[in-house]
């Protein structure tokens, strides 16, 4: 994270890295949702990795990517401290790629405060 605070309406910049387990021959879209303490979504910045620079497509086994994303938050965001949830979805489909343990995404430990 760039900070971990904002404000309502404001904008979160972060920077994810990736590893990639094995190649894919879909072209998957990153989410990155901000969650207010009750899990409602107050703030997204979906793309494409690298901004269509670096697509799932492309990526090589064991290959490490940084990928920066911008999360815009919604004018009536409450104050309070939030979570970032990230993942990735197939844009076709809608449908999110799970993890081994069954999740459809990773919600990080560093809180975020809007103030």
């Amino acid at each position: 994270l760039a900070s971990a605070e904002t404000r309502s309406g404001g904008a979160l910049d972060l920077t994810l890295h990736w590893q990639a387990l094995a190649s894919t021959d879909r072209p998957y879209t990153v989410f990155v949702h901000l969650l207010d303490e009750a899990g409602a979504v107050r703030g997204y910045g979906d793309s494409e990795p690298g901004d269509g620079a670096y697509p799932t497509t492309g990526w090589l086994q064991a290959e490490y990517l940084a990928d920066r994303h911008t999360v815009t938050l919604t004018p009536d965001a409450p104050d309070g401290s939030y979570r970032v949830a990230v993942g990735l979805y197939d844009p076709v489909t809608g449908a999110r790629l799970k993890m081994p343990d069954g999740a459809d995404q990773v919600v990080l430990e560093t809180p975020v405060g809007v103030k």
